[in-house]
């Protein structure tokens, strides 16, 4: 994410808590989002104390967990997650759990995380075009294998952020 969508986000949440709109939810997605963007000030137990509020019985904790993992993920994040994925294949969710279709998860993960179209298909082993295809629902779907790949990149990455704290 670059500096100035950062910013920009952050106002975006500075705003809705001071109006006083899903406060919980919104003090979540602020720290989400320092974390993704300035992950030099947390720890790895931090990100997995935060991510364990998904799991609260308590609505309030499980609100402010949503909160953080929307605002560290962004507005569409890859999962393997058997409530969403059939046969272990990733597919794109919102924050509020909603999957979405190939082409709105690749454009909203790409912008988010400030990827051009030729460095996801690097990440993905394909050629940029595959990728505008897909973003523009032109011929054929991702691949299984594509999405796996982009996947575990994505892994490889919480993994040595976390190594490196």
């Amino acid at each position: 994410m670059k500096k100035k969508k950062y910013d920009e986000e952050v106002k975006k949440a500075m705003k809705k808590l001071e109006s006083g709109e899903d406060q919980v939810f919104w003090s979540g997605y602020i720290r989400g989002l320092n974390q993704r963007f300035k992950p030099e000030n947390f720890d790895s137990l931090d990100f997995l104390l935060w991510m364990e509020l998904l799991d609260s019985v308590d609505s309030e904790r499980r609100n402010k967990g949503r909160g953080f993992e929307a605002g560290f993920f962004g507005p569409a994040r890859l999962t393997t997650d058997f409530l969403y994925s059939k046969a272990g294949v990733p597919v794109f969710v919102d924050w509020r759990g909603n999957v979405l279709d190939y082409s709105e998860g690749f454009r909203r993960f790409r912008e988010w995380h400030g990827l051009t179209r030729k460095q996801l298909a690097g990440l993905c082993s394909v050629s940029h075009r595959a990728v505008e295809k897909w973003e523009y629902k032109q011929g054929s779907r991702p691949r299984a294998e594509a999405l796996l790949m982009l996947k575990r990149h994505l892994d490889n990455v919480l993994m040595q952020r976390s190594k490196k704290q």
